[in-house]
């Protein structure tokens, strides 16, 4: 595998993206942006969606974070499937796996942000 092949297209179903998470571990991690930043995403599991996770019960673009509360975090990816990120890392920040919890606290992903593909530049 190369580096290029671990980016996540957030337009594909939830279940194929977690598949690419799981075998893009241990490298090359699959990534992903997020304002601007690059995110590394290890660990991801596919997710319901209901309808009160919706706002305005309209389909949310992909890679758009439809939950990002307590334990989980949610975005939303291709076919109205849902990927629950369970492990991530901000390389740029201090290199530490954190878990939705973390990342939710500190400030470092919110409801209404959107995951994209990563930065060009490392």
């Amino acid at each position: 595998m190369r580096r290029e092949d671990a980016a996540i297209a957030w337009n594909t179903e939830a279940g194929a993206i977690a598949a690419r998470v799981r075998g893009c571990n241990p490298w090359p991690i699959a990534s992903v942006g997020l304002n601007g930043r690059r995110v590394q995403i290890l660990r991801a599991t596919e997710m319901a969606i209901h309808s009160g996770m919706l706002p305005g019960g309209s389909a949310p673009e992909p890679g758009a974070v439809i939950e990002a509360a307590q334990d989980r975090l949610v975005v939303a990816c291709g076919g109205g499937t849902g990927l629950g990120i369970l492990e991530l890392r901000f390389p740029d920040r201090n290199k530490r796996v954190i878990g939705p919890r973390e990342a939710v606290i500190g400030r470092l992903v919110r409801p209404g942000d959107r995951f994209t593909s990563p930065p060009a530049s490392d």
